[in-house]
C-alpha cells in the first residue's frame, strides 16, 4: 500500500518527492513512537518502499539513456544509513539524463580504484555526520586518482567544512547538488 501511494505522488519530479512527501514522512515517523508486530516498523516500510519506487523511477529513466555510455556520475555511499538521500539525487540525475552510478561503501583506496575503473565526468557524495578524517581520506582518495575531477559533497552539519581540494564543491542542498553536477557534465 506505501508503495503504491508512492507510485502515485508527485509522478514526475523525483525531488519533489523526496522534499515534500517521503523526507517529512521519515521525520515524522521518526517522532513518534510506534508499537509493532516483528517486521512491522514503520519507517523501515516507507524506506523500503521508497527504494522500490526509485528503482522504478531509474528504470524508466535509464531506458532513455545511452547505456552503452561511461557513466558520467559516480556516488559514493558512506557506510552510514541507508543511502536513500543519495539515490534520490542519483534517480534525479537520470531524470535529466545523466547516466547515475552509485558506489557501496568501501574504504578510501577501493574508492579510489573504483573512481579510476569507471573514469566518471564527476563524483558526488551525500555525507550526513561523517567524522572529517574519514571524510578527508575517501576525498583524498579521489582527488589522488583525478585531481581534476569535480567532487561534490551534499554534507549535513559542518564536520567536512575544512576540505580543501580545488576539485571539491560544498553542496547544501539536493537541489543544489543536481544543479551544480548538471553545470559540470558534458
Amino acid at each position: 500500500a506505501v508503495r503504491w501511494m508512492l507510485a502515485r505522488v508527485h509522478p514526475g519530479d523525483v525531488l519533489r518527492w523526496w522534499s515534500d512527501l517521503v523526507e517529512p514522512a521519515l521525520v515524522d515517523l521518526g517522532a513518534r513512537a510506534a508499537v509493532t508486530g516483528p517486521g512491522e516498523t514503520p519507517a523501515p516500510s516507507l524506506t523500503a518502499a521508497a527504494f522500490a519506487e526509485l528503482r522504478s523511477r531509474a528504470a524508466v529513466s535509464s531506458s532513455r539513456l545511452d547505456d552503452a555510455r561511461t557513466p558520467a556520475v559516480l556516488a559514493l555511499g558512506t557506510g552510514r544509513g541507508d543511502g536513500l538521500v543519495l539515490h534520490v539525487l542519483a534517480a534525479a540525475l537520470q531524470e535529466n539524463g545523466v547516466l547515475a552510478r552509485l558506489l557501496s561503501p568501501a574504504d578510501p583506496a577501493a574508492v579510489g580504484q573504483a573512481v579510476e575503473d569507471v573514469a566518471p565526468a564527476a563524483v558526488v557524495a551525500h555525507l550526513p555526520d561523517q567524522d572529517p578524517e574519514g571524510l578527508s581520506d575517501t576525498v583524498d582518495a579521489v582527488v589522488r586518482v583525478a585531481p581534476d575531477l569535480p567532487v561534490f559533497l551534499h554534507l549535513e552539519g559542518a564536520a567536512a567544512a575544512d576540505l580543501r581540494h580545488p576539485s571539491t564543491h560544498r553542496v547544501r542542498t539536493l537541489t543544489g547538488a543536481l544543479h551544480e553536477v548538471l553545470a559540470v557534465v558534458p
